[in-house]
């Protein structure tokens, strides 16, 4: 028995189906829709993300025109796992124990791009040479990123500048058949992760950039790195 939703997109004035996360044909149908560089709409551990293959300039196109999403803005590539980061980022001593620390988790990490990257993602994904780097501690992210033979690339589910909805019933209104899966896991209210950039400028010393502060607070961050690097002076800037 397939446990399909049909719900009225009032918006869009069709019929939109809706997977139950725990649908054994959920995975399967979004691997299919991804896989033919259509949009994904599935739940994270935070949010709910709208998803795309990452190594497709059509693919990400299309998740731009459906958030609206201003192309200056970058999205971040879900790993299926930690061991995967060194393939498509360049990381520090400080990134490794950001990553060691934090990740699988609500992190989302700016580092250098590995040339393998440059040369198999969509350019839609970098920004001056660095790429964004989360991996999930949902199962079905984690599992999805598994099933395909190539990086996702995800953002919120919301039109740019809108609140992100906490349901799947209101991204559908939002996105209607601009999405062709939509996964619901129900309601998400959780706090965004945290989004830190680590560089070293100049070579006068790393810093943690802090981007977007969410699920993990930046004294949090601070307060980490001064204990695992105690008399080394590694700045953490956040912006007002």
């Amino acid at each position: 028995f397939r446990r399909v939703l049909f719900r009225s997109i009032r918006s869009m004035s069709i019929a939109k189906p809706i997977l139950l996360q725990s649908d054994p044909e959920a995975l399967g149908q979004a691997r299919i829709t991804l896989e033919s560089g259509r949009l994904v709409v599935a739940p994270t551990e935070t949010r709910y993300g709208l998803l795309c293959r990452a190594d497709d300039e059509s693919a990400l196109e299309r998740l731009y025109l459906a958030k609206k999403r201003p192309q200056d803005l970058v999205t971040a590539v879900f790993l299926p796992s930690v061991a995967e980061i060194q393939r498509w980022a360049k990381t520090s001593q400080v990134a490794k124990t950001l990553v060691k620390r934090f990740l699988p988790g609500p992190l989302t990490l700016v580092l250098p791009a590995t040339d393998k990257a440059k040369n198999a993602l969509s350019q839609k994904i970098f920004k001056q040479g660095e790429i964004g780097i989360r991996v999930s501690t949902s199962e079905l992210i984690s599992q999805l990123s598994e099933l395909v033979s190539f990086p996702l690339t995800a953002t919120s589910a919301n039109i740019s500048g809108a609140e992100a909805p906490t349901s799947v019933t209101e991204i559908a209104e939002q996105f209607g058949d601009n999405v062709s899966c939509y996964i619901d896991g129900g309601e998400l209210s959780g706090a965004v992760s945290t989004v830190l950039r680590c560089f070293d400028e100049n070579r006068a010393g790393e810093k943690v950039e802090v981007l977007r502060e969410g699920a993990l607070s930046v004294v949090e961050i601070q307060s980490f790195l001064s204990s695992t690097f105690p008399g080394h002076d590694i700045e953490v800037i956040k912006h007002e």
